[in-house]
């Protein structure tokens, strides 16, 4: 078995929407905290996990923060969703975007990345976060920690609310490691480079073509 990680090509700025501009129209204030869950609304993406961390979270910190999924499914997934947020009386705290190719312009605005799935791949949304240099927390599932770890963000156990709470509350407050963070992010997301995936392919078929 032989691991070549994705090749990630960052996206073009949307045309004529700024990070200002995207933050306003979201209504969200320009000095705002912001966390992106950048996944399709489906189950295992566990959407709920962040939902109940941020019910937590709101009775401990006095900062201003906001969470943005952006993501698309079906209808009855985000309505149930959107009904707990409303049981929990949070509804201030989160924004529903439908997913979008353009972006860039939302990890502009972004200060920390979510991926809370119970279960995953190589999650793509983790390589896009990283190589904005944006600090990630993610659950320890599938090949999340082959991109985020504990210098470069936070690796929680699977659906466990209480340090998803605590990763969130940290990081909302202490700017300098959440710097020192995004600084390892950026660094870390060298090896998803588009160019070395290619090399490596191609050292590949050398190698079975000479064999």
């Amino acid at each position: 078995v032989k691991l070549i990680y994705n090749g990630f090509i960052k996206p073009k700025k949307e045309i004529g929407i700024s990070s200002d501009n995207l933050k306003k129209k979201l209504g969200i204030k320009k000095n705002t905290f912001v966390f992106l869950v950048l996944a399709n609304l489906i189950p295992y993406k566990n959407h709920k996990l962040v939902i109940e961390a941020v019910d937590s979270l709101r009775k401990i910190v006095k900062k201003e923060f906001k969470v943005i999924f952006l993501g698309s499914g079906k209808d009855a997934y985000k309505k149930f969703l959107k009904n707990l947020i409303k049981e929990k009386k949070i509804e201030k705290y989160f924004i529903f975007k439908n997913k979008t190719k353009n972006i860039q312009t939302f990890l502009q605005i972004t200060n920390v990345g979510i991926s809370s799935s119970l279960e995953e791949g190589l999650s793509n949304s983790l390589i896009e976060f990283i190589s904005e240099g944006i600090t990630t927390i993610a659950t320890n599932v599938g090949g999340n920690s082959e991109i985020t770890n504990n210098r470069n963000g936070f690796l929680i156990e699977n659906n466990n609310k209480k340090q998803l709470t605590k990763a969130m509350e940290v990081l909302l407050y202490d700017r300098k490691l959440l710097k020192n963070k995004s600084i390892e992010s950026k660094k870390d997301s060298k090896k998803f480079n588009l160019g070395q995936m290619v090399k490596n392919h191609t050292i590949l078929y050398k190698k079975i073509i000479n064999s």
